[in-house]
């Protein structure tokens, strides 16, 4: 029999479920906003992105071998290419499919309600770290085999994302 607090757990689960990948971040961001300012204002800007950035690199590669651990044949770029749409519930992001294969996934993010949202927030300066920096250590946690390259982003000024995952030989 389980334990309340794995009940507990259980249930908080299928609520987090129910909320946009859009959504958590606000909430996160709601919260870490104000931890971050004392961080800053103690430890100075540098320190606290660094502490901000180690979080959320631990915590999106835990989320990674979650999902990874729900798929029922393993984790790979194909299965990885089928939950894409979390991302985007909520009209959170515009890509253009550039290749998808087994093998290679490439998209570009024409637009990024994540980064609209942090700006919005006043959060501009930590957005990346919230959200991008999520982007390479999801992967680490869902399949180590897949390797991220992303040379612009929204989230820094440029006009789109590019994304191209590869399967490692």
């Amino acid at each position: 029999m389980a334990s309340t607090g794995e009940n507990l757990s259980v249930s908080a689960q299928a609520q987090d479920d129910q909320l946009g990948i859009l959504q958590r971040r606000r909430i996160e961001a709601n919260i870490i906003d104000p931890i971050y300012q004392i961080m800053v204002r103690e430890l100075g800007q540098e320190r606290a992105a660094d502490i901000i950035r180690e979080a959320i690199t631990e915590d999106a590669q835990k989320a990674g071998a979650r999902f990874a651990a729900s798929e029922p044949n393993g984790a790979n770029l194909l299965t990885f290419i089928a939950i894409q749409d979390l991302w985007k519930k909520d009209d959170a992001l515009v890509t253009t499919v550039i290749e998808e294969s087994e093998e290679v996934y490439t998209y570009e993010v024409t637009r990024c309600a994540y980064a609209e949202m942090y700006q919005e927030m006043g959060l501009a300066e930590i957005g990346n770290l919230l959200s991008c920096t999520r982007d390479f250590e999801f992967i680490v946690g869902y399949d180590p085999s897949i390797e991220i390259t992303r040379t612009k982003t929204i989230m820094g000024g440029d006009s789109h994302c590019d994304f191209h995952y590869v399967r490692k030989s």
